[in-house]
Parts: structure tokens; sequence; C-alpha cells
């Protein structure tokens, strides 16, 4: 029997069969779903939202900008997986992408979770009711952190503390502590010190954790110290059954502080002075060598010391220059500063190192120095004194190799039998051509210590390669406890300030500069996935082990390269 197709009966089968055929090979787009595990929180609470992306994608093709109005993004974990699933003796493969993003809203109300894009695909909108946290339920949170900062009306540049308390239930266990690093925009961050210790709060027990901060405002107005966010884990029962070996999860906690604004103040001018806001300001001056005699023609060197409390050394501004009279020379060598951490603030050290070479034995005057600073204790301008001082000058040291004349007998010089062999005249000729015979051995000997003596110079070359090793090494050393701690921001932050010590003579550079000069190709895929995680506004996995790697290359190429220099200092005996 034969079928024909073209009949019209047949021909809907027909294309039944094709479509049958087709379908498998059909490539359906991709679908992208959200969903959260709850829509009623409180103002303190935090939101987990999980986005399925049925295909593979990477994290920069996520787009949560939408969110930004209404929520804070505070960590996004991708995942990728795959599975092979058969239906009817046809195999299918699915891959699929998913991302959990934790959010904390940013106010009280009813709040939207827009779409967010994948690729050109949208997924579903999510409503979510915020509303205020009751006392009761603050006052039985297992975890609590609050923020206060002291002055509220600080001056710019003037010392904030900023002081950051976590309080954990003592009667409940909690684990997996995280919060995120203070990051305070538009002003210099600093801890200070980390307490641990214990508090009873209306009889209940809590274990506390304090952070304290230096913060310096670098600009007028208000300044916003942000809201800061912790969570822990509490630990579930373990179940009993034979089988359940890993038990349960437990439960997440989680806590917010209040955001504290200050309003930061203008600075107080006054004519011919630097801006300079501190808690205390002290000059000091020191001998390199205090048991040594100053001698004329011998260098002596002398450092005035500036230590104030409650500012960084960087912001110290210099000593006024002082023009050397005609009784010594003096050479400036490069400022050195260091900013030390006490427990409650910090302190800048400012030394500045002179060489003095005295020209006239005698007394010598050295002048009065004096430094405006601002109070912030008294709210006016105040002056920082080191009284003049006068030092004995002696003679220079006269070489051991000089001979010393004598003459015992001024009216004759005679002979053993006491017969005299010259008259008066003769005499005196004979005793100044003797005056001038040692005068000219003196002269020679004296002539000729000058010539193997090597010339004496004070050279800040030396100096300046010391500054630039101990700049460089300071910043590296902060950049490697960055990259196992900090955020995205942070480390990228601190890799610029590094090169900037690194590479002391070079333009500034990028980041992508950066990579180039590695020439790696781990390292530059490594910045750019910190790139990534900063501007799609998340918080993704970063390859800290390959950043680590790329940057010590680039720390032994930086070794290689040398740098020019400033020229020395004048030579303390010119040999012309």
């Amino acid at each position: 029997m034969t079928i024909n197709f073209q009949h019209p009966y047949y021909l809907p089968i027909k294309y039944l069969l094709l479509i049958m055929v087709l379908v498998p090979n059909l490539a359906w787009p991709a679908t992208l779903r959200g969903s959260v595990d709850r829509n009623q929180i409180t103002s303190n609470d935090m939101l987990q939202l999980q986005l399925q992306y049925d295909g593979r994608a990477a994290s920069d093709q996520l787009d949560l900008s939408g969110l930004q109005a209404d929520w804070e993004v505070l960590d996004i974990r991708p995942q990728s997986s795959s599975s092979i699933r058969i239906v009817n003796g046809i195999q299918t493969q699915e891959t699929y992408t998913i991302w959990s993003i934790t959010l904390a809203p940013r106010r009280e109300g009813t709040l939207l979770i827009p779409p967010i894009s994948v690729d050109g695909t949208d997924s579903n909108s999510i409503s979510i009711q915020v509303s205020e946290q009751s006392s009761d339920a603050a006052a039985q949170q297992p975890i609590k952190v609050v923020i206060s900062a002291e002055p509220e009306n600080p001056i710019l540049d003037q010392q904030i503390i900023v002081t950051v308390e976590l309080s954990l239930l003592s009667s409940t266990q909690i684990s997996n502590i995280n919060g995120t690093p203070l990051e305070i925009d538009n002003a210099y961050v600093e801890q200070l010190a980390q307490e641990d210790l214990s508090k009873i709060d209306n009889g209940i027990e809590y274990q506390i954790v304090r952070w304290i901060y230096a913060v310096f405002p670098t600009q007028v107005g208000e300044l916003t110290i942000p809201r800061q966010t912790f969570s822990g884990l509490i630990p579930a029962r373990q179940r009993r059954g034979p089988f359940d070996v890993f038990g349960q999860r437990g439960q997440q906690v989680n806590a917010r502080s209040e955001s504290v604004t200050v309003n930061v103040v203008a600075a107080e001018e006054k004519p011919g002075a630097i801006w300079f806001p501190a808690e205390a300001v002290k000059i000091e001056a020191f001998w390199s060598d205090p048991a040594r005699e100053l001698r004329v023609g011998e260098p002596l060197t002398r450092t005035i010391k500036i230590t104030a409390l409650g500012q960084r050394a960087e912001l110290i501004p210099p000593l006024p220059a002082n023009d050397p009279t005609h009784s010594y020379k003096a050479y400036q060598d490069q400022p050195q500063l260091d900013t030390q951490i006490a427990a409650s603030s910090l302190i800048g050290v400012r030394n500045e190192s002179q060489a003095i070479v005295p020209t006239v034995a005698g007394p010598l005057s050295l002048p009065a120095q004096t430094i405006n600073w601002w109070s912030t204790n008294t709210q006016s301008w105040e002056v920082a004194y080191l009284e003049s001082s006068i030092v004995e000058v002696l003679p220079a040291a006269v070489s051991e190799t000089t001979p010393i004349i004598e003459l015992t007998d001024s009216t004759a010089i005679t002979t053993e039998s006491n017969n005299t062999v010259f008259g008066t005249q003769d005499r005196g000729n004979l005793v100044w051509k003797i005056a001038a015979l040692a005068l000219l051995g003196v002269t020679l000997v004296q002539a000729w210590f000058l010539y193997r003596r090597p010339t004496i110079t004070i050279s800040t070359k030396r100096l300046n390669e010391v500054a630039i090793s101990q700049t460089e090494r300071q910043a590296w050393n902060k950049l490697t406890k960055i990259i196992g701690s900090a955020n995205a921001k942070q480390i990228r932050r601190a890799i610029l300030n590094w090169s900037l010590a690194a590479y002391p003579n070079q333009p500034r550079h990028s980041i992508d500069q950066l990579a180039e000069k590695a020439k790696s190709i781990e390292f530059t895929q490594a910045l750019q996935q910190l790139d990534r995680s900063i501007y799609s506004g998340g918080g993704a996995a970063l390859d800290r082990n390959a950043i680590n790697r790329g940057l010590q290359g680039l720390r032994k190429h930086a070794k290689t390269i040398q740098p020019e220099r400033g020229s020395a200092l004048p030579e303390l005996y010119p040999t012309s």
C-alpha cells in the first residue's frame, strides 16, 4: 500500500513530524528569575535575593544599578552549574548561573526590587515591606552595633574619634562574625585600637568588640559616617537521626548601625600662617653627638623635632627658613616624617636635620624657631616656640705633626768652648731663617695632609634613596595587609599608592598600565576582575593570590630601575 503524503489529509501529519524533528534543535530564549527569602523585614534586617539565569553568564553582565536607590548591595556570590536530562530517550544539557545577593534596605516603607538585567534578559520585580524595628525587638537582638563620633562640629583637618561598638549576647553562641570595614568619602581614616571587653546592660551581659578610628575630614560641609553592617551565625542543634551527620546550618543574625553625620567647619585663616590644627604641638632640638665639642671647620648635625598630638605628620608645616650668619654655614637634609599610632590619638612627628659648620671661634648664636598652629582645644591660633641658644665654638684643632720651635737663649748661640760664633745681627738673621724654614715645613705638611684627605661632602642622594626605600616598604607592608582582608576599593587604592612609591620618577600609573608592566595574563585577569567587582556595584570574589603574585613580580621590576636622584648638597670643604 502506498501512502500519498501530497494528499490534503496527510499534509498536517507531515508538518507535525517535521516540527517534532526540529524541536530539540531549537534554541529557546534564556530566562532570569528572582526570588527572596522573605517579603517583610525590619529596617535593620538583611535580605537574600537569588537570581537564576538559564545559561552561562559572567558577573560583569549582571547590572545592579537599579538597586542603588533603595538598597545597599552587601555581598554577591556567583555560582555556575550544569546538568544532563533525558526525556523520551532525548538527552539535553542544561546550564544555569545563580547569584546569591545580600541586600540591606536604605529606608522604611514599601521598597521595590526592580527588574535586573543579564545579557538583555530581565528578571521579575519583587515588592518588599520594610518596617521600623521596635525597641523591644532591638533589645532582644543577639547582635547589635552602634557608631559614635566626637566632636560633632570639627574643623577642617581636625582629628575625629569614631568608635564602632559591636555587642554580642553572652548567653548565645554566635560564630562566623563578618563586618564591613570603615570607609568614609572625603576623609582620611586610620584605625587606632581594638578593644575586647564585657558589659552588663539592664541585667543582660554582652561581649563587646570596640574599634576606635582617627578620621580627618578633607572637605568642608557634612561628613557622613556610613552604616556599619555585621552578621553572624547561631549554630543549630544537630538532628539525632542516625543518617544526619551534618546537622542544620543554623540561624543567620544581622545587625546594622545608624549612620552618623558631623558638620565640618571651614579653617580659620591667619596671614602668613599655614593651616595646621592639632591638640598640642611641641618643638625640641637635639645634637647628633651631645658629648662632642663644636670646633671651627668641623660639622655637627642639629635636629629639630616637631611633635603634633592629634595630627598626621604630613600636615606639619616646615620650619621657617633662617639664613646662616657669617659665623657658620648650614646644610639642610631632607625632612623625616613619621605618624605614630597611640591608643586614643595619632601622633605626627617631623624631624628637620641641619649640618652646622662653624667658621669663627667663640659664641655661636642659633636663632629661635616658631610654628603657628590652631588649637582644637581652645579653638584659637597658638605659637609653638623653640628658644634661641648660644653654643661655644672652639678653635680648629692643631695637627699633632706640627713642630714646636723653642729658642731658649735670646742673646747668643755659642759653641761648647763658649767662643762667640755669631754677633747680634747675625743671630737675628739666623732666627728669622730658621723660623721661615719651619713655617715652610708646616705649610708643606698641611698641604700633604689636605691632599691625602678626601673631600668631605654631605649629600642628600643616599638620604633620598633611604627615604624612597622606606616609603616604598611602608606602602608595600600596608598593601599586603589590605590584600588579605580589605574590599576591592581599598585594594585598588593601595595598589596605586604603592606604585607611586615604587616608581617615584614616573607619571602616575593606572591599573591597566601596571598590568602591562607585569606582563602576566593571570595578573591582568585578576585586576580586571578587581575593577568589575568595584564598578558592577557588588563585591564579587577576588583572586587575591593572583594579585599578590603579580605585585611581587612588579616589585622586583621596580627595584631593577635606578631612578634619577636629586643633586648633592654643597661641599663642606670646596675643592675650588
